[in-house]
């Protein structure tokens, strides 16, 4: 997404000693004023142009135990043992509902959501509370109907895939003819609140990540865990466009995992944190009543 910078340049030519007009004190205080004027609203700007929101999901205050099927593009497993895909209200992670997911061994339970308008570099971003280290949970992106069936899914549709296996992170890495999963960082910690930010490039070309300190190549993902890099570049098996996203578990024995706050967005470039821009264009602008005053 193409990004729009205002710069300000403030020219006061003035001087009289290298015969040049000098201007009037009130028009250089109006010049200096609107400057500051520019630099304020485009701070506070940079606030919105974090990229598009393609899809978010909090569950609301959605009551406790309420079943997540048609309105959250819900499919409970259907094996025999515990299966859940129902709301935990409060959340793990604050006020409001999160969703509690889990599946019988010979089983899956998804949160899924497609018909997204095609896009290629983004991040998702959810948070995830551990269960304690049994079965698998799953985040995975990409296009055509194999992410809207059940829980398999064709190599070639694959734009990128992360799960955690009894406790440990993996991402789905090689092409779509030789694919494994393969582990990144250390063991996650069981019964743990976890916020994933992770920032994807399906373009031909690098880019400069979410959180805008290193570079991802073309056909990779950097994976963050509580704001900390916790995987480089790490390959993706096929640079797809994205159009569809599900989140899938199996194999838990009832025991669940809770997903709350997913966002994703079509860019993987972070700008100022909006509470800073927005403090610091604030502060700009009440510089500039004072000046007027």
């Amino acid at each position: 997404m193409a990004r729009v910078m205002l710069i300000s340049i403030l020219v006061v030519p003035g001087c009289s000693r290298s015969g040049h007009k000098t201007y009037p004190k009130d028009i250089i205080m109006k010049l200096k004023s609107t400057s500051l004027a520019i630099m304020a609203f485009s701070a506070i700007a940079a606030v919105s142009s974090q990229g598009a929101v393609i899809y978010s999901q909090d569950f609301g205050t959605v009551a406790d135990t309420t079943t997540l099927v048609a309105t959250f593009g819900g499919r409970i497993g259907t094996g025999t043992g515990t299966n859940i895909l129902e709301a935990q209200n409060p959340s793990a992670f604050g006020t409001g509902a999160s969703a509690l997911m889990a599946a019988a061994t010979t089983s899956g339970t998804m949160f899924k959501q497609g018909s997204f308008t095609s896009f290629d570099v983004g991040t998702l971003s959810f948070s995830l509370r551990t269960n304690n280290n049994t079965g698998v949970f799953l985040a995975m992106m990409g296009n055509g109907t194999s992410l809207t069936d059940n829980s398999g899914f064709t190599g070639n549709q694959l734009t990128g895939a992360w799960r955690i296996s009894a406790g440990q992170l993996q991402a789905r890495t090689g092409t779509s003819s030789s694919q494994a999963w393969t582990n990144v960082g250390s063991a996650l910690t069981a019964d743990t609140n976890y916020i994933f930010s992770i920032a994807f490039n399906g373009s031909a070309s690098a880019l400069t990540d979410y959180f805008g300190t290193n570079d991802i190549a073309a056909g990779r993902a950097d994976i963050y865990l509580n704001g900390s890099l916790f995987g480089d570049d790490i390959d993706m098996p096929d640079a797809q466009s994205i159009t569809a996203l599900k989140f899938y578990t199996e194999s838990n024995g009832g025991s669940a995992f809770e997903l709350d706050n997913v966002l994703l967005q079509d860019v993987a470039t972070m700008v100022p944190e909006p509470s800073s821009a927005l403090l610091g264009g604030l502060g700009l602008l009440a510089l500039l009543r004072r000046r007027r005053r």
